[in-house]
């Protein structure tokens, strides 16, 4: 509809290459074919909105409603529990398997958080350093009040 309306062929073709890859790699991979489509998906939002932050597009892309996206929840979890088990019991490198536990830790941690309606990684509602001027307002006036009182 939109491209009826305000016709861009440049992004039509990029959605319509995008589409293509992501069949393409459903078929080869059958079980990845979810996770290629939200990939698929993003990466047109990313052309539309043209986010210029790598850090934003990765938040918008693994995070929802303030916690990890289940696509990934799980997935982070399980690879965290296969590096301990295989640091264990077949590589035998020692340091692997701290690798596992931070994955698992953060897959673990942000599938209880969704259990509980919890929002771990969501954006503060106010702007980057509200909070520390705010604080530095306080103890100013908390000074100023003491001063006054002593007077």
């Amino acid at each position: 509809m939109e491209q009826m309306i305000r016709p861009n062929p440049k992004a039509y073709m990029a959605s319509g290459g995008i589409d293509l890859a992501v069949k393409g790699a459903g078929t080869v991979v059958p079980n990845g074919a979810v996770i290629f489509n939200e990939i698929g998906e993003y990466l047109k939002i990313y052309m539309q909105i043209k986010i210029n932050n790598a850090i934003d597009f990765c938040y918008r892309l693994f995070i929802k409603e303030g916690n990890i996206s289940p696509v990934y929840r799980y997935p982070i979890l399980i690879l965290g529990v296969a590096f301990i088990f295989l640091d264990f019991e077949i590589w035998d490198t020692g340091w692997v398997c701290y690798l596992g536990f931070v994955f698992a830790l953060i897959g673990g941690y942000s599938a209880r958080a969704a259990q509980l309606g919890i929002r771990p990684f969501e954006r503060a509602p106010y702007p980057r350093g509200w909070l520390r001027g705010r604080r530095i307002e306080q103890r100013n006036g908390e000074g100023e009040e003491k001063n006054r009182i002593q007077k």
